[in-house]
């Protein structure tokens, strides 16, 4: 019986995951909470630590795609995005954090890394 439950566990489909990215100023963790094998989340949260003040903040986001040729369909990942206050983040899936303001208006733009949990 023992041996049933194990198996079941292990091939139960995973609901979330999480990733979290490094940066000089952040540290980020995402967790998307979407079923396997949608495409696209707007149900991704967000936990991001300033390095150097300590501060935490959390917020549900999104994932962001480009579109395929007909204008509709996601295609390709690009990455993530979230706003705090007047502050739209931006986390490239090649490890870029871009913020800008309510006007879009360049704040920071940094290079880090992304750890797979």
């Amino acid at each position: 019986m023992k041996f049933l439950i194990v198996i079941f566990i292990l091939f139960l489909p995973q609901t979330s995951f999480s990733e979290t990215y490094h940066s000089e100023s952040y540290v980020i963790s995402v967790i998307s909470t979407c079923e396997e094998g949608n495409v696209t989340c707007d149900a991704v949260q967000f936990e991001m630590k300033e390095i150097k003040s300590g501060n935490v903040s959390q917020q549900i986001g999104s994932t962001v795609h480009s579109l395929c040729k007909d204008a509709v369909t996601p295609c390709r990942f690009l990455g993530y995005e979230f706003s705090i206050d007047d502050r739209h983040y931006f986390l490239s899936e090649i490890g870029t954090l871009q913020i800008t303001n309510s006007q879009g208006e360049h704040i920071i733009s940094e290079s880090g890394e992304w750890q797979y949990e």
